[in-house]
């Protein structure tokens, strides 16, 4: 598992031919250093699922036609001077296997995974460093939704690479879409405006001013697709509902917000930075806050079912999302830079990029 990323697409072909500039290195960077979790799936398997991008093993969705994603797959983002930084592998229910890859030039291509032909190229406007595309599925197509820099929000047939629509928000986007429901699709931008885009024709559902900047890496979903939550300023919790747009509650934090919130166990938790220390504020799903706890410096959380995992440089610790309660330590080899967190058979499983699979009976 260790050992520097390498582009999964192959060197045959002149489309991928070249060396990166100094500023495509400098993009490629930005990837490596602040994509440290998962693109957001499906709402259905989102709270096993968040915070989990592993930067060596590489874990995303597979897509079979008309059904939720499930099981394992690829899906990468890579910093190794190569031109390819995101990779997802697609199963369609029927037909050939083809991976999706985002290029530093902008360019979301399909390729076929045994063959390695370039099925269909598009090129894009710029894609934040900090946002990238949603892969899903819809009445058996397989659809990737992609946000840009420039306000513009795509729709793209996987299949063909054929632009389903186009709608045009407000603002940058920096954070990755997000999908409500199988119908909307939700996005931020950085004038704190937050839409909901219906996924069949592209019509703006509703629009709300949050008055705030939106500074997670991206809002999340709970299990139930019913909220989005999201941190503004650095240190507002918002909850949103995920249909309309409208306000349900808002929780305030201490110090700087570091990530997305966490869902787990009827909690909404918001990681916070003060000084060499780090807190978690857990709220309710009322807006109240439940517990919180401060840590020396925490790198890198995930959270499933009942549990938050927790990495501290080489210590791991499994907390009670309820209550904040400790249950488990562990001691690996070295800081992980990203952590994911399973319940399997009875056990919970803690997995970090560096390869160490960790258990513990739930």
């Amino acid at each position: 598992m260790k050992g520097h990323l390498r582009s999964l697409v192959g060197r045959s072909s002149d489309t991928f031919a070249g060396h990166l500039t100094a500023n495509s290195r400098e993009i490629a960077s930005q990837v490596y250093a602040r994509r440290t979790r998962s693109l957001v799936p499906s709402v259905a398997v989102l709270p096993a699922l968040i915070g989990c991008l592993f930067l060596s093993s590489g874990m995303g969705l597979i897509i079979a036609g008309g059904a939720n994603p499930t099981g394992p797959s690829i899906e990468r983002i890579s910093p190794d001077g190569v031109e390819t930084i995101w990779e997802n592998q697609i199963t369609p229910a029927q037909g050939r296997e083809f991976h999706l890859t985002l290029d530093l030039n902008n360019r979301l291509s399909g390729i076929d995974t045994w063959s390695r032909r370039v099925m269909w190229q598009a090129r894009l406007p710029e894609i934040s460093a900090t946002s990238a595309p949603l892969v899903f599925t819809d009445r058996g197509r397989i659809l990737v939704g992609v946000a840009t820099t420039i306000g513009a929000v795509y729709l793209i047939n996987a299949g063909n690479g054929q632009i389903v629509w186009m709608q045009n928000v407000s603002d940058r986007i920096d954070v990755s879409p997000l999908q409500i429901k199988n119908t909307t699709m939700a996005v931020a931008c950085a004038d704190g405006r937050i839409y909901g885009i219906n996924i069949n024709d592209g019509h703006i559902d509703y629009m709300v001013q949050t008055d705030s900047k939106i500074t997670a890496l991206e809002p999340v979903s709970d299990g139930r697709g019913e909220n989005i939550y999201a941190i503004a300023d650095k240190k507002k919790v918002l909850a949103l509902n995920a249909m309309t747009g409208d306000l349900n509650w808002q929780g305030d934090t201490h110090g700087e917000a570091t990530n997305s919130p966490l869902i787990a166990k009827d909690r909404v938790i918001a990681p916070t930075t003060d000084g060499d220390f780090s807190k978690l504020w857990a709220f309710d799903t009322s807006g109240a806050l439940r517990w919180m706890s401060t840590y020396d410096r925490v790198s890198s959380l995930a959270s499933a079912d009942d549990y938050i995992a927790m990495a501290q440089g080489s210590i791991v610790t499994l907390l009670r999302a309820d209550t904040g309660e400790p249950v488990h330590y562990w001691q690996v080899d070295e800081t992980p830079a990203a952590l994911q967190l399973v319940a399997q058979h009875g056990r919970l499983i803690v997995r970090t990029d560096r390869g160490e699979v960790l258990t513990a009976l739930n």
